[in-house]
């Protein structure tokens, strides 16, 4: 199945401020894992400090997605 949009609006409700397993989430709404790889642009992505979906994560020092509570944990 072909992510569209209101899948993705789901997808990205369903992961957001969550450490949820991508796979898992795709296969609960029905969303094909593999052509969702391929398409690209999730629309969210994980901090890579603490592995929680956002929409709203800035660049780390070496460009690295990180939520705003770990820039005030570890800082920049």
């Amino acid at each position: 199945m072909t992510v569209g949009n209101p899948l993705s609006k789901k997808l990205i409700r369903e992961l957001n401020g969550t450490r949820k397993r991508l796979s898992e989430v795709c296969e609960d709404l029905g969303i094909d894992y593999e052509e969702l790889l391929e398409s690209g642009d999730l629309g969210i992505a994980q901090c890579t400090h603490c592995s929680t979906w956002s929409t709203k994560l800035i660049p780390d020092l070496d460009d690295n997605p990180i939520c705003r509570f770990c820039v005030d944990l570890v800082g920049m």
